[in-house]
């Protein structure tokens, strides 16, 4: 399957490196415009020789401020990244991550992971196959948000997640751990184990789930805001 990624990393280091060529080809430019200005002012005794000399080494001045100025606003933006939680589309700009709340990161996740779904239906497999080429610190986002979607009204089905098996369990046993929560990692892989084979523990995982709801939010937003930068788009 064929995504367009927008959450691949941007080659800061060579745009920083351009960004520099620039301003000092913009102050090569500066300097040649002064030396050719007073050149012109000092040693042509033709006036209008003297004036077409000046003019150029004035609008040669010009073009090399201008040079200098778009890199220092490339250099500034550059240095305040877009974040992919925080940036306010209204405003233009990143919100403090203080402001930052758990169903602002869900609608964000969501609206990312509404891609990976075919015909209305995720298949977990795509989120963590790392040809997709999704950076591996939103994997545990990704862990928090399908379980939380198994407590929204209208939300995911329990019986259906319990159904993708091992598969599942080894990506929510690596991401879950990897972030910390290891006993509800443990937890979740044990529901998995048991109904692939073959107990009926459907509703006793959703009860389980749905005790867990406010903690998997709470753990959402504490792993969004601690990681933060590295959501820099």
């Amino acid at each position: 399957m064929n995504q367009n990624n927008n959450l691949e990393e941007i080659p800061r280091e060579e745009l920083e490196k351009i960004s520099r060529r620039i301003s000092n080809f913009g102050a090569i430019l500066i300097a040649a415009a002064i030396i050719g200005f007073c050149f012109a002012i000092a040693k042509i005794d033709d006036l209008t020789f003297k004036i077409i000399i000046a003019v150029i080494a004035c609008f040669v001045g010009a073009v090399g401020a201008f040079l200098m100025i778009i890199a220092a606003i490339g250099t500034k933006d550059m240095s305040r990244p877009d974040n992919f939680f925080l940036y306010n589309t209204k405003t233009k700009e990143n919100i403090d991550v203080s402001e930052l709340t758990v169903d602002e990161v869900r609608k964000r996740l969501i609206k990312f992971m509404a891609s990976y779904k075919h015909r209305g239906k995720l298949y977990i497999g795509d989120l963590f196959d790392e040809r997709m080429r999704i950076p591996e610190y939103f994997k545990p986002l990704f862990c928090y948000e399908l379980l939380c979607e198994l407590c929204d009204e209208n939300g995911a089905d329990a019986e259906a997640f319990l159904s993708f098996g091992n598969e599942c369990a080894e990506v929510f046993t690596k991401y879950l751990s990897q972030s910390g929560d290891y006993e509800l990692a443990m937890k979740i892989r044990g529901y998995i184990t048991d109904f692939s084979s073959g107990k009926k523990n459907v509703e006793e995982f959703r009860q389980y789930i749905f005790s867990k709801k406010a903690f998997l939010e709470e753990r959402m937003l504490q792993y969004a805001t601690s990681n933060i930068k590295k959501f820099e788009l």
